[in-house]
């Protein structure tokens, strides 16, 4: 009775390897879990680790106790500072390359890749669906699109994710410099390079519980996870000052240019397949870091 009722448990089971656990979405996935009282087993993968290290960890999750279990690895090691990749060029493509070609030749475990939406270009409005024309404009987009095609290979989940903003993000973006701006004491103004580009921003909470969500239905395909909102950069700063009690701040922009730079983004495939909404609206989550 024990060992059927162990079987069922585990055939039940969502196990996940988490693959760069340590950066900012990774360590969010891992808070998000405790929080909602998830019962998914997490297994670290160590991404700087030495091949043996690593083969040790997926060896773990192929282990024979977890052998009912669904499982997936969302793969979230690369480096996804755009700067760092056109300064390293090639070696960065080949590296991020040379790394998801060893993980998908290591085991036979569902891959959930975290790309970008920046594959899309800039240069229209309408919004992208996953199937749309894809643009290689630098070095950074054309390391996900060739990553990409592995997953692909690979009948993996491919996780094109929006611009990312929650506790803990990084301090290299508009959000962070205007929030860094705001702390001194009653600012006359702000600074912002230029107000017309416009982005869907998504809390880090909605991208983790979509990630979440594909672990558990196990769907192959190309998917936007976003809000399906866009905003310019100048409504954007006029936000953030609205929630620090700072509308008579002005906003100075240094670099005022009306050419065309949007990436606006269709979800409603991610919503069907998943079951996933995001949930937490601009104007609470730059509340919450303000």
């Amino acid at each position: 009775y024990n060992n059927k009722l162990l079987k069922y448990y585990n055939k039940n089971m969502n196990v996940i390897g988490l693959y760069g656990g340590s950066g900012f979405i990774g360590n969010y996935f891992q808070s998000m879990l405790r929080k909602t009282n998830d019962d998914s087993k997490v297994y670290l993968i160590p991404h700087r680790g030495s091949p043996e290290e690593i083969k040790a960890a997926l060896k773990k999750l192929n282990s024979h106790e977890l052998e009912e279990s669904k499982k997936s690895i969302i793969y979230l090691a690369e480096n996804n500072v755009i700067s760092d990749a056109d300064r390293n060029d090639k070696s960065y493509t080949n590296k991020n390359l040379d790394r998801l070609n060893f993980i998908l030749s290591s085991t036979s475990i569902k891959v959930i890749y975290a790309s970008s939406v920046s594959v899309y270009g800039d240069l229209s409005e309408e919004r992208h669906h996953p199937s749309d024309k894809l643009v290689a404009t630098n070095t950074y987009t054309h390391s996900k699109l060739e990553c990409e095609k592995l997953i692909i290979q690979a009948n993996g989940t491919i996780a094109r994710l929006s611009n990312i903003y929650g506790p803990g993000m990084s301090e290299k973006n508009i959000l962070s410099d205007i929030l860094r701006q705001i702390s001194t004491k009653n600012p006359d103004s702000i600074n912002i390079q230029n107000g017309t580009p416009k982005r869907d921003l998504i809390h880090v909470h909605d991208v983790t519980s979509c990630l979440l969500a594909m672990s558990k239905i196990q769907e192959k395909g190309v998917y936007n996870v976003a809000t399906g909102n866009d905003i310019s950069m100048k409504d954007l700063a006029r936000m953030i000052l609205e929630a620090a009690n700072l509308e008579g701040c002005k906003i100075v922009e240094s670099k005022h240019n009306t050419t065309t730079s949007c990436i606006s983004l269709d979800i409603s495939s991610t919503t069907e397949t998943f079951k996933w909404t995001p949930i937490i609206r601009l104007k609470d989550g730059l509340k919450e870091l303000v």
